[in-house]
């Protein structure tokens, strides 16, 4: 008995020491650099809203939705798997494995159709396939359909996230001394857009299960309507990215 209580409030403290850790280094972390480009002496936000037609405030923008999308999937996927699946602790190692080998060969695909296309066009096609993994998830019923929607998943997971950054560095002022404070604010958007994310997800499945509105197989059922929510924050940024122009941004002076 003492042995059970020893590892249970040993568990929690250490829960409560990480997440206390995560908060302060990740949540604070942002909320200071945040303030820190607002400062009167700094004209990183006046640049992004300023010239080039909002061309970087337009391009943070689809990317706080669709980052949001990516970033709840990638991190709920093996949830999702466990509880509406019933996935064993071998089949969430496959699926992880099955994301990172299929996400060397996505990237490599992505550079290849940005090389021809335009980082835009590669961004916009793979911004497609984000929703349609969601809408398709909403009907996953069995353990290969998943494996195989996984590898939907590892095919753009690592190429959105490459073309991301460096279709922002490209919507950078040439040679500016600035380049830390514009990405510090880029890092901002991703860690801010992440928390809304999840939170959605969340806060959808805990509607839909508490409303009684939906028929549900079992409880976590309501966690495919959460899948399905996900799909609007692509469907979004798809019409935000496609008024962004990807040209350097011109500063006076």
């Amino acid at each position: 008995m003492i042995f059970i209580i020893h590892q249970l409030f040993g568990n929690c403290y250490i829960f409560i020491i990480q997440s206390g850790y995560f908060i302060h280094r990740h949540f604070f972390g942002c909320i200071g650099r945040l303030f820190k480009l607002y400062q009167p002496d700094n004209g990183i936000v006046d640049d992004a809203f300023k010239f080039g037609r909002y061309i970087v405030a337009n391009f943070l923008t689809a990317f706080f939705f669709y980052n949001a999308g990516v970033n709840a999937v990638l991190f709920l996927a093996s949830v999702f798997a466990e509880k509406v699946l019933h996935f064993t602790t071998k089949g969430l190692i496959l699926l992880v494995l099955i994301l990172q080998i299929v996400a060397v060969g996505g990237a490599w695909l992505s550079t290849k159709v940005s090389d021809r296309k335009g980082n835009k066009f590669s961004l916009m096609i793979q911004l497609v396939i984000w929703t349609a993994i969601c809408a398709t998830g909403y009907w996953i019923t069995s353990g290969l359909e998943f494996y195989l929607l996984a590898a939907g998943v590892g095919l753009v997971m690592g190429g959105i996230q490459a073309l991301s950054r460096s279709t922002y560095a490209k919507l950078l002022p040439e040679n500016t001394p600035d380049t830390a404070s514009y990405f510090s604010f880029y890092d901002v958007m991703d860690k801010v857009s992440t928390v809304a994310g999840t939170f959605v997800f969340g806060f959808v499945e805990q509607i839909v299960r508490s409303s009684g509105i939906f028929p549900l197989e079992q409880e976590s059922d309501a966690m495919r309507f959460s899948v399905l929510a996900l799909a609007i924050f692509f469907i979004v940024s798809l019409f935000v990215l496609a008024a962004v122009r990807v040209r350097r941004m011109v500063v006076e002076g």
